[in-house]
């Protein structure tokens, strides 16, 4: 869970960095600069969530039953990961709760708005892989020998 937060956190520096590479000067918060974060970190959180849940249930179960299943449960880690950024994009007060702890006058406006959207990511990467990865422990039940039950025939 750990490394998937983790990774998930590096997934806003990733879209930053695009970002920059595309030389964009309208910053961070242009719709174009938030389209290439946003689809980086879309891209990235599916990823990582179906390779983590897919670890979780070939270890679990044997092998991986269920790709359609887990790759359904990686879009619902995907949204949670963009519901925290986006929250913490467009909620002053969760925006603020986190660049309070950063020397805000040391680094200029990207920085600080990747920091907070990483800060977010880790922890819907976390609570994601938490979450989720139970759902990847459903195995198939193990076929069972079904003869009609006949009142009254010896078994």
């Amino acid at each position: 869970m750990f490394l998937n937060g983790f990774v998930h956190a590096l997934l806003p520096i990733a879209g930053v960095s695009a970002f920059s590479m595309l030389g964009g000067d309208a910053g961070l918060f242009s719709s174009t600069g938030l389209i290439v974060v946003f689809a980086v970190l879309m891209l990235g959180s599916f990823a990582i969530n179906y390779m983590s849940l897919s670890i979780v249930q070939s270890n679990v179960c044997g092998k991986v039953f269920q790709p359609g299943h887990l790759a359904t449960l990686s879009a619902y880690g995907m949204c949670c990961a963009l519901l925290f950024v986006a929250a913490a994009m467009g909620i002053p007060f969760l925006w603020q709760s986190v660049a309070n702890f950063l020397p805000v006058e040391d680094f200029p406006e990207e920085q600080i708005a990747t920091a907070v959207m990483s800060f977010y990511a880790f922890w819907a990467g976390m609570y994601s892989s938490a979450g989720f990865s139970w759902f990847a422990t459903a195995c198939p039940a193990t076929p069972i020998d079904t003869k009609p039950i006949i009142p009254g025939a010896p078994i």
